[in-house]
């Protein structure tokens, strides 16, 4: 081409751009044919003008990892490697993703912990071939046995936080994120203002929460779950509790018959968008809906 010094290949652009002296572009090629032999192109769309011979580049066709599952705790790290192949691949650079930015986030390769749960860590090749290799870390939340009848199992925190004192997520019952504005207008069972229920109520529909609608089990999977009525019950008529502080937070300690505790903190509550009574209530769901009259 008249005036041009250089070209770059572009191949999954499906152009060519020629450059001048100063490696600026001057023009933009349409690539017409571009298979491994001869390529005609044509300038700014005109007709064909010049034919060039070319291979296909080699593209990626595996990226390994040296890992492939993790599990980690809440503020660990650990740097993945990825590994391109084939060696002479033309474009080896690659992305990471994480699938849950509350439990793991990754840049560079580099898995940066932030919360309980399932992540997968994915690492694409950019050269339009499609690979990828993911690598699952989990993060388990640590439990207490404190010696119940029922034997059930307590988490160490709330859900959403990563130490005994955090508050953790302000959930509305039955629901699995935190929102800007808690009230009935956002409320995901209703569509009256509170007037009725569609999947929970007393006429018909369920009582207790299935494991979509159970906020532990979504957010940390395996058998996490809420505690029914009778298991918060038997947390309250069998342990003592101990109002106290746990670096500066206020809250419950809870000492179960062999002495093993859990603390819970005096979090509040939401309404709307404020938050009320941190620091002297803490108010916990149970999986079961309430039967009373009001």
């Amino acid at each position: 081409y008249p005036g041009a010094a250089t070209y770059e290949f572009h191949p999954y652009q499906g152009r060519i751009v020629f450059l001048n002296a100063n490696g600026e572009p001057v023009s933009r090629i349409s690539v017409i044919n571009l298979k491994e032999g001869s390529m005609v192109c044509a300038i700014n769309g005109q007709s064909p003008l010049v034919t060039y011979t070319a291979k296909q580049p080699t593209r990626v066709n595996s990226i390994q990892l040296d890992a492939t599952h993790l599990e980690m705790k809440p503020n660990e790290t650990h740097q993945l490697t990825a590994t391109v192949l084939p060696a002479d691949a033309n474009y080896k650079a690659v992305t990471w993703s994480s699938s849950n930015e509350n439990v793991a986030k990754v840049a560079n390769g580099n898995i940066e912990v932030v919360g309980y749960g399932t992540a997968t860590i994915t690492c694409s090749a950019t050269d339009g071939s499609g690979v990828k290799a993911t690598c699952e870390v989990k993060v388990e939340c640590e439990y207490v046995d404190l010696g119940l009848p029922g034997g059930v199992l307590w988490a160490t925190c709330n859900v959403g936080a990563t130490e005994p004192e955090e508050f953790g997520y302000y959930l509305a019952w039955g629901e699995t994120s935190p929102k800007e504005v808690y009230d009935w207008s956002t409320y995901f069972d209703t569509n009256d203002g509170g007037s009725t229920f569609t999947k929970y109520n007393l006429d018909g529909g369920k009582t207790t929460l299935d494991p979509e609608d159970d906020a532990a089990h979504v957010k940390w999977g395996g058998n996490w779950r809420m505690p029914t009525k009778a298991e918060l019950e038997e947390l309250q008529n069998n342990c003592t509790w101990t109002w106290t502080t746990l670096n500066n937070i206020s809250g419950y300690e809870v000492k179960g018959p062999n002495n093993n505790t859990i603390f819970l903190p005096a979090s509040g509550y939401r309404v709307d968008t404020s938050l009320y009574e941190v620091g002297s209530n803490g108010y916990y769901w149970s999986s079961s809906l309430y039967e009373g009259d009001s």
